[in-house]
């Protein structure tokens, strides 16, 4: 079972020995913070309200996860390639099926660009997705991610994390 780590011990080997933790309490943050827009005010309203640092917790946690990985293997193109598996298909599957019963209930009036524009993440970045934006911006950071390890590897002289 779990420990949970004091504000005292934290420390990088600390944040990445309790990572699955960490991101499992960004995950609840998050699913609390949603929550909150069907709860009236009051104390535990505005303690769900900051939920959304939960996101900044799961980003945080991710690209510990991300030099851990790519610090053993630093090949981008197999990089791209287990982020783009790992990812798409259930982005797809989930986009495809919130769409689908957007169209079903009538809740909004979607055209077929709407759908290609979601269903590619394009429509994040133009500002005519249905819904959806942290895949899009994750993915963005994935795209960037070989770039940046590289740029603070040469910046600090090779050190590794």
């Amino acid at each position: 079972m779990a420990t949970i780590p004091s504000f005292r011990a934290l420390s990088l080997s600390n944040v990445k020995r309790h990572r699955a933790f960490l991101m499992g309490v960004a995950a609840l943050l998050v699913v609390c913070c949603h929550f909150n827009n069907h709860i009236a005010g009051g104390a535990v309203g505005r303690l769900l309200a900051e939920g959304y640092i939960g996101v900044d917790i799961f980003i945080f946690c991710s690209a510990i996860g991300l030099v851990q990985s790519y610090s053993r293997r630093p090949a981008a193109l197999a990089f791209y390639r287990k982020r783009v598996v790992r990812i798409l298909p259930t982005f797809l599957a989930v986009t495809l099926a919130v769409l689908v019963f957007a169209a079903i209930l009538g809740t909004k009036d979607l055209h077929l660009r709407d759908w290609a524009m979601t269903l590619s993440t394009l429509g994040y970045w133009t500002g005519d997705a249905f819904f959806e934006w942290y895949t899009p911006a994750i993915l963005a950071l994935y795209a960037l991610f070989p770039l940046l390890y590289q740029a603070c590897s040469i910046k600090m002289g090779g050190v590794s994390c």
